[in-house]
This record gives structure tokens, sequence and C-alpha cells, in this order.
């Protein structure tokens, strides 16, 4: 629970933290929390609004086109906490509305530039307990660092909903919150997590002493991603109206080890015997040195950089921070030892 009270129109409230815990690809599971309540609909009192994950998956494995691997997908639910939305004020009973009269809202936060109506109707449900009167309220610690788009969303909500108050019948839904393309967005991105790249090599060769998947000093290692290592992923969220779509893409591996040359543009191809050929990959590192002085195995390392954008539904569109997924794999190095013999002259 925070514990800083925020300006609402109309009443003050304490905004509820919901966790959003939905976690990635492989493990996609519905977080749960959201009270039985059906995609776009809202929870009573903090305006929490279901809204529907749908992730999709190009995975990179297979070769360097970034179509070659294969695709998954997945949807799920997760609840967000809109911006703007409508919380219960108090019953329909007369001393509530006394209450009301005799304690008048503060001024609009936004001057007279929205109007407002405070009652429409009350004298109706005056004696009718089955039901809640609703005050439409817009919480700036929801918007997080946005302060200028919190304005903009204040102002657009409380300009269609100019009710101060609105009465809404037991088992009714209140009138949906504003759920604004970064909210979607930022559910989406809360939604998933990016695996880290998995490999493989080749050569792998059992060395003299023993050591088994050894690659070789001089010789190109090919270098490609397998399992479920993407490149690319699209999480989209929606809820009512309001969709928006985060898409994050790559255009290949990036390698880096110890006493090493490395060569990758691109995902790498899978090494087939008897078909493939030197030269044939996207993606190799040459090894300079064995790994005897460093312990027996030289680690390299495996980056994968995801450029980050979105777009939604309303026309609205951005980039965010690129994500960048790493890993690490210890490959055994070994020097192939040559011997020179003079020719037997006898």
């Amino acid at each position: 629970m925070l514990s800083r009270w925020s300006w609402t129109r109309g009443l003050l409230v304490v905004p509820v933290a919901l966790g959003i815990a939905v976690c990635g690809p492989t493990a996609f599971a519905n977080p749960g929390g959201d009270g039985g309540l059906s995609p776009g609909t809202s929870s009573p009192g903090d305006g929490s609004q279901v809204v529907t994950i749908s992730v999709s998956s190009t995975s990179a494995s297979g070769g360097s086109s970034s179509t070659g691997g294969g695709s998954w997908s997945t949807t799920a639910t997760t609840t967000v906490q809109p911006v703007c939305y409508y919380t219960p004020a108090f019953t329909s009973s007369v001393e509530g509305h006394r209450k009301a009269v005799e304690n008048p809202p503060p001024p609009d936060p936004l001057g007279d530039e929205i109007p407002s109506i405070p009652w429409e109707g009350w004298d109706e449900h005056a004696n009718d307990t089955n039901g809640w009167w609703y005050t439409p309220v817009c919480n700036r610690m929801r918007a997080e660092s946005r302060d200028e788009d919190f304005g903009e969303l204040a102002k657009t909500f409380y300009k269609d909903n100019p009710m101060r108050y609105i009465w809404v019948p037991e088992g009714s839904q209140p009138p949906a919150p504003l759920i604004d393309a970064q909210t979607l967005v930022k559910a989406a991105m809360d939604a998933v997590t990016i695996p880290a790249p998995s490999v493989e090599t080749n050569p792998k060769i059992t060395t003299g002493d023993g050591v088994p998947d050894a690659t070789v000093v001089g010789m190109d290692t090919w270098v490609w991603a397998t399992g479920d290592t993407p490149s690319e992923v699209r999480v989209s969220a929606s809820a009512g109206s309001m969709s928006a779509e985060v898409v994050a893409s790559s255009s290949g591996l990036r390698l880096s080890a110890p006493d090493a040359k490395q060569s990758c543009t691109g995902w790498g191809s899978p090494w087939v015997d008897g078909e493939s050929q030197e030269g044939g990959s996207d993606c190799t590192v040459e090894f300079t040195r064995s790994s005897a002085h460093l312990g027996g195995t030289t680690p390299l390392s495996v980056s994968v950089s995801y450029d980050v954008s979105w777009t939604a539904s309303d026309g609205s569109s951005g980039t965010l921070d690129p994500i960048t997924t790493n890993s690490s794999v210890d490959i055994p190095v070994a020097e192939v030892q040559t011997v020179n013999r003079k020719p037997d002259r006898n």
C-alpha cells in the first residue's frame, strides 16, 4: 500500500499497488489476481483492468534467416492500474447524499477548462441501497514519471466524463477506465522476459588426453543459435478498444572470447557433416591460443541486442531502450601438434 495521498477529482484516494507478474516466454502463465474478471472489465474500487497479453516469438535457431527457426505463440491475462478510472464514493442512502452536499469536493484541479455536473438523478436512488455512487478520479502516482502525459490524460478523461457522481447498480460495472497506450506498453513489457541465447559449436573433438568437445587453435569454430533464442518477439496488450504492440528484434549474435578473433554478422549456420564447407557460416570464432593457461576452457561470451519499438491502435508510437541478453559457454581449446621428420636418405 502506498502511503502518500494523491489529489483526484472529487475526493482523495489511496492507490493500491498491484504487481504484474507474467514470466517469460517459455514459462508464460496466467498471473492470477484478476478476481475472476473477464478481459476488458474493471475491478470495483481501484479501477484495475484485466488486460489480454499475447506473445509470439520467431526462433533464430536453424540458420541466419529470421524466419528459418520456427515460431510459437501464447496468450494470458494480467491486470493493470489505469491512470484515470471510476471509484466508489458512497452508497445511495440519504445520509450519504447529505454528507456529500455538506462536504463538497475540492475545486477541479483542471480549473474551469473542463465543465462538471455534480449530480443527476440522486433523488431516484436516495433510498436505494443496492448500488454505489461512483466518481471519476485521475491518480498522478500511477502515471509514474509521465508528468506531461498525466495532464493530457486527465483532461481527456474529465472531458469525456463530466459527471461528478454517477449511479452504478449493484452487480453492474462502472464506466470503463481510460487505458492509455503507454499503460498497455508497460503491461506488455512486464509480461515477458526474452530468454538468454543458447548456442552450439563445431568442431568438437576429443583430445589425446581425453578432453571431450574441444575445438582447435587456428580453425574457424562455427557458432549458431539454438533452442529458444529468438530473433524477434512480439507482445500485444489489449483492453477494451485500445491495443498496443511491442516488437523486439535483432539481427544476430555477438561473440567475445579471450585469445580469439570473432566474425559474426548473423545467427550462424548449423554444421552438417558431409555438407558444410569452410567459409559457409556468418558466425565463427578463431582461437589463437589453447585454453591450457585459462584452466582448461576458454569462456565464449554470447550476447543478443534487441531494438524495441511500439505502436498503438490510437496511432501513437515510439521506441524503448534496447534489451540485451547474455550467456556464456566454456569451450576447451586444443592445439594440434605436428611433427616434422627429415626424409630418410638411405
